[in-house]
């Protein structure tokens, strides 16, 4: 009886395999596609060693083979999987146990055909389930294969039968001591160790009752043999320590093109920009480089109480000139029916019955647009194309396929602010900006709606007016995959993000002024390593450090610098008795002192995000935290 093991080698010389028969080879495919065998097939990562030592416990007489294709780490591509089944067919393997998934719901044809050629030829596979059964796994779901989930169960060799599942067996899986590497022992638990014990059962009982003249007849016996009555654990078990192998499925990128893919690319060309004072639109005129379309056009209010940022362009407000729509053929619109003024309202209105009545396409930030633009576009028979960045629950949907997909391991960096209105977007368009330059490629998941104008994959818009609609609950899930959908599809050197508005309640009294707890839940789900931090010339010492806490308690991250707004809050009292914040900019002397006041306090620099002198200090230090990263 010859079994193969294909997994991460085996660890001859440990204490539990001694008087094990075992041989094995390596399976490497370089970067130039060749592929590459050789006898070495020692275990680094313990555990392909784990499964050897249950499988040798339960069937000792067997010839254990190591096919190892995990190397520095538990994954590794469909082919890889695919050559590593083509050698075990070609070199009197009579039983293969695959304590591994492919991380798809599509695998491919040839991962197919292998699995049904081993059936024709009575090669027995075994395969592990995902720990959670609601999920599908490959190849453990194919009808040629032993699916082996885990569940608790009496003894080594006890085991149960699911009748009419496409996961039929259940097999010790639960917490337990195992083999590991070098030599020791570790704690684990979940269906990798359930598939090991399930070959050496199945392997038992192939040498006892001969049951080799074909796979029917074995699972037959093995049926008999079930106790009934056994359960899985299934629908959000969770195992401790499983570690269990990633296969790549070769085909998950064409998938994820659907997903990643810019949903507007098809259409997007020239933009015109309306208001063009509002802060969501100040990317556009201060950094239009980084704009994934040149901006031609500006639109403001004809009443405009907002503060003038330096070197804003001049915007165009003239609704009636012709020639101001012949430039563009998308309006990018923000958030005018929010306006006090009804004058305000009513221009923005009509810029866009305008933009419509000459099929211009629409970029909404405001999903309430929607409706009255869709109205429009039945009366009117409207033609262009309409794109409101949002996440729903068919977005949700959209990703779930790709859940198998491995944790992320490039940097994710986050930039979060003390408090709204602190350009914590300007800072990630810097931030992104400065290492692009240096050649990195950068994965961009934006919170602001305008972010995927900018050069983002995704958007997940939660702060004012938000458009996130998907459920709460949701959020986590979406977001690991979301972030592992980018790491798969982009091959980014890092992953950047951002929050929306306040991160703790401020004041004495603690109270929640915003989406606090909205952009706690989103850090949750992004998890990042480490954060840059946006803080007010009025901030604390103590609230910029109770922020910083706050973030390391939730992911375990820490701040690389602060990046300081220049420009202060104050308060003005109108007429009518209402206040109202202006934001009066500081001068070099008062910044640099405030900044200088909080880099003492804080002990980490901090920065004007804006003076491009600082970029390379800032490379450096973003470099320099993510090089000591394990």
């Amino acid at each position: 009886m010859r079994i193969a093991i294909i997994d991460s080698g085996i660890d001859i010389n440990h204490k539990r395999l001694r008087r094990c028969r075992c041989a094995g080879v390596s399976l490497v495919l370089k970067s130039s596609g060749e592929l590459t065998i050789t006898d070495e097939y020692d275990d680094s990562l313990g555990h392909g060693t784990s499964l050897a030592a249950i499988i040798h416990r339960i069937t000792p007489s067997a010839e254990l083979v190591a096919v190892k294709i995990f190397h520095q780490e538990l994954a590794a591509t469909e082919r890889l999987l695919c050559e590593s089944l083509r050698w075990c067919l070609n070199n009197n393997i009579d039983l293969i146990n695959l304590s591994l998934g492919v991380q798809t719901s599509s695998p491919s044809t040839e991962l197919y055909q292998l699995c049904a050629d081993a059936y024709k030829r009575n090669v027995v596979i075994i395969s592990a389930a995902h720990t959670d059964l609601s999920y599908e796994s490959y190849p453990a779901y194919f009808p040629t294969i032993f699916g082996v989930t885990w569940g608790k169960v009496g003894s080594d060799t006890e085991y149960g039968f699911i009748p009419d599942s496409p996961i039929e067996f259940i097999a010790r899986g639960t917490l337990q001591r195992i083999a590991w590497k070098n030599g020791g022992f570790t704690i684990s638990s979940g269906t990798s160790l359930a598939c090991a014990y399930f070959t050496g059962i199945t392997a038992k009982t192939m040498q006892s009752f001969s049951c080799t003249s074909s796979i029917d007849a074995l699972k037959t016996r093995l049926k008999e043999g079930a106790t009934p009555g056994l359960t899985p654990l299934q629908f959000g078990g969770k195992a401790y320590n499983d570690n269990v192998p990633i296969i790549k499925s070769d085909g998950v990128k064409t998938g994820l093109e659907g997903v990643f893919k810019r949903r507007f690319s098809d259409w997007i060309g020239n933009l015109a920009v309306f208001p063009a004072s509002e802060k969501e639109m100040n990317a556009f005129s201060d950094f239009p480089e980084y704009c994934i379309s040149p901006v031609v056009q500006y639109f403001d209010y004809p009443r405009n109480l907002a503060y003038a940022s330096p070197g804003k362009a001049e915007p165009n407000g003239d609704v009636t000139r012709s020639d101001r729509f012949d430039q563009f053929d998308t309006l990018v619109t923000g958030y005018f029916t929010d306006q006090l003024f009804e004058t305000n309202i009513k221009y923005g209105s009509e810029l866009l019955t305008r933009s419509l009545s000459c099929d211009k396409n629409v970029f909404s930030y405001d999903r309430r647009l929607h409706a009255h633009i869709e109205q429009y576009r039945t009366k009117r028979g409207y033609s262009g194309a309409v794109y409101v960045p949002e996440v729903t629950e068919e977005h949700y949907e959209e990703l779930l396929p790709f859940r198998y997909l491995g944790s992320v391991d490039v940097p994710m960096l986050c930039v979060l602010g003390t408090s709204n209105r602190q350009g914590k977007f300007t800072a990630q368009l810097r931030i992104k900006g400065i290492l692009e330059q240096e050649g990195y490629r950068i994965g961009f998941l934006s919170t602001e709606p305008q972010g995927e104008l900018f050069g983002a994959t995704h958007s997940f818009p939660y702060g004012y007016r938000g458009t996130v609609s998907l459920e709460k609950k949701k959020w986590t899930y979406y977001l690991r995959i979301l972030t592992r959908g980018m790491q798969e599809y982009l091959e980014p050197h890092l992953i950047l993000t951002g929050t929306q508005g306040t991160s703790i309640p401020r004041g004495k009294s603690r109270k929640l002024l915003g989406n606090e707890t909205d952009t706690l839940d989103y850090v949750i789900g992004v998890n990042p390593d480490a954060f840059v931090c946006a803080i007010n010339p009025q901030d604390t010492i103590s609230y910029i450090k109770d922020t910083c806490e706050t973030f390391r308690i939730y992911c375990g991250a820490e701040p690389i610098f602060f990046v300081m707004t220049p420009w202060m809050r104050e308060f003005q009292k109108l007429k009518n008795g209402r206040m109202m914040a202006r934001h009066r900019f500081l001068d070099d002397e008062e910044k640099h002192t405030r900044m200088g006041y909080f880099q003492e306090g804080i002990g980490k620099p901090v920065f004007d995000i804006m003076d491009k002198a600082n970029d390379g200090t800032i490379l450096e230090l973003i470099q320099r935290f993510f090089s000591k990263r394990p």
